[in-house]
């Protein structure tokens, strides 16, 4: 039996959303989730990291961004 291929990981960069006294928010709009899951893909969230080289290697997991 063929293993069926796993659908390609697209990560999904949040936003940000805070200052001027409001505590920081992150958040994600729902309609990229939806279209990546509609084109077949399967949408990660790419974490914040503070540091260039961790975000780096993440991205270098997703198959898109």
């Amino acid at each position: 039996m063929k293993k069926r291929p796993s659908p390609p990981l697209v990560g999904i960069t949040p936003d940000w959303a805070g200052g001027k006294g409001r505590e920081p928010t992150i958040f994600l709009v729902e309609r990229y989730v939806a279209a990546v899951t509609q084109a077949g893909g399967t949408a990660v969230v790419v974490p914040l990291l503070r540091s260039r080289a961790d975000f780096r290697e993440t991205l270098a997991r997703f198959d898109g961004v």
